[in-house]
């Protein structure tokens, strides 16, 4: 096993050790979960970023974007919490567990979001909703269930149900400019289309035209120069439409 999957998994176990001592409920009280790991304020501020760990000598004080939706803003919160459990601390728990987290070959803002979205939407809850669902595909509604429970975005919950059913599960968001979708935000996407301009396909495109009624179908998008065939469901609204993708391949 690399190192950088250990250190993740050691994240997870952090933030489950976490919530079996706030209790497991669902949202969690990530506020009291702050104070458990001695922060000593969550306040707001404004501020370019979403949220900021300031060390001070009454302990660690944790600011927020208050511009920011409440759910991204809880997200932050844990990401930021993160950084406070990878702190200066004279806890040798604390301290080992920054040696095994940290010496790796993962960054330490990419292993604060693991440990966010493990603290925000345990594995076995994630693992029980979609049991519950009983679907054979994720689909948007599962996605706004899960998120509305949980108090999380639903590109949050998409990357976590990614990466917990590891199964496809990417949400684009693609806003009206014009007579043009452009793809606005991206979440769970493939590692190979990150960073890739996209754009929809003629085969999506088509159906746009010809159909008012959302649903399931059998599309494409354009990343960069290359044509990929996948399956998706559409949701459009006044501003635009969500696109979430459970399949996607290159054509032969």
């Amino acid at each position: 096993m690399s190192r950088s999957i250990e250190s993740l998994k050691l994240a997870e176990r952090v933030a489950d050790d976490l919530l079996r001592a706030v209790g497991e409920s669902i949202p969690v009280d990530v506020g009291r979960v702050a104070e458990m790991v001695g922060v000593a304020t969550v306040e707001t501020a404004p501020m370019i970023e979403d949220g900021r760990t300031m060390w001070t000598p009454i302990g660690p004080v944790i600011q927020l974007n208050p511009a920011r939706p409440k759910t991204r803003q809880r997200f932050t919160l844990a990401h930021e919490i993160a950084h406070v459990v990878l702190g200066p601390s004279s806890d040798p728990d604390r301290v080992v567990y920054r040696r095994a987290m940290c010496d790796s070959e993962i960054d330490e803002e990419h292993l604060c979001d693991a440990f966010a979205a493990a603290l925000l939407m345990p594995r076995t809850w994630v693992n029980d909703q979609v049991r519950f669902w009983a679907r054979p595909t994720f689909t948007l509604n599962l996605l706004r269930a899960m998120s509305g429970h949980a108090e999380v975005s639903i590109s949050a919950a998409a990357a976590r149900v990614t990466d917990v059913a590891g199964r496809l599960c990417a949400v684009i968001r693609w806003s009206k400019v014009g007579n043009e979708f452009v793809s606005t935000h991206r979440a769970a996407l493939p590692v190979d289309l990150v960073g890739k301009r996209l754009r929809l396909g003629p085969t999506t495109s088509d159906y746009l035209v010809a159909n008012r009624a959302d649903g399931w179908i059998d599309g494409d998008i354009v990343a960069d120069n290359t044509r990929l065939p996948a399956r998706m469901q559409i949701n459009r609204d006044r501003k635009g439409m969500t696109m979430l993708i459970t399949a996607i391949g290159r054509r032969d």
